[in-house]
């Protein structure tokens, strides 16, 4: 097929895999990505607690964890200039 790169699945027509599965005529453009690494949360001294058996531990955990996890995201996100949705 003309076009085409060697080895490259002919269904995509050179779109890229992402831009064949989602159906792009072009493939994404290069995007910024911002990693952060946390402190490690203890959560048998956050929850003051070493019951993991229990369910409403186990949810606490969770919650702290998530909520901890969003919180940065919003964080970083708010940090990059030109994020219309952010508000």
């Amino acid at each position: 097929m003309a076009g085409t790169v060697p080895g490259q699945d002919h269904a995509s027509h050179g779109r890229g895999a992402v831009g064949a599965l989602c159906g792009a005529a072009h493939p994404a453009a290069p995007a910024r990505v911002v990693v952060q690494l946390l402190d490690p949360i203890d959560l048998r001294t956050e929850l003051d607690t070493d019951d993991a058996d229990d369910p409403a531990v186990l949810s606490a955990g969770y919650d702290l964890v998530t909520t901890t996890m969003q919180e940065t995201l919003t964080r970083l996100a708010a940090e990059r200039p030109g994020q219309r949705w952010l508000g």
